[in-house]
C-alpha cells in the first residue's frame, strides 16, 4: 500500500484546528490531520471515539492506571479533559 506524503499544514490550520478541538472536535481535527497524510491521528481518533482496538486498550490501561493510582475510575468529565489535552499536544 502506497503511503500518502503528508501535506504542508500552515499556522493558520493549526489555530483552526485549536479551535476546533476546544468545541469538542477533537475527533474532526484528527480525521482532517490524517486526510492530509499523517498517521499518528488515526490511532489518536480510536481513543477519542473508543473505536479501535488500540483505542480501546489505551482507555482500559488509562483507567486502570487511574484506579492504581487513586482507587477509582476516571470521571467522565475527565476523561474528555485528557482527550481534549491529548489532542491540543498534538497540534502543539
Amino acid at each position: 500500500m502506497p503511503t500518502k506524503i503528508p501535506q504542508i499544514i500552515t499556522t493558520a490550520d493549526i489555530r483552526w484546528l485549536k479551535e476546533m478541538v476546544a468545541a469538542g472536535g477533537a475527533s474532526q481535527a484528527y480525521t482532517w490531520l490524517a486526510d492530509k497524510g499523517y498517521p499518528y491521528p488515526l490511532l489518536a481518533r480510536g481513543v477519542v471515539n473508543s473505536d479501535t482496538l488500540s483505542g480501546v486498550s489505551a482507555l482500559t490501561f488509562m483507567d486502570r492506571h487511574a484506579i492504581k493510582q487513586t482507587g477509582t475510575m476516571l470521571s467522565r468529565d475527565q476523561e474528555v479533559q485528557i482527550k481534549q489535552d491529548m489532542a491540543n499536544a498534538c497540534l502543539d
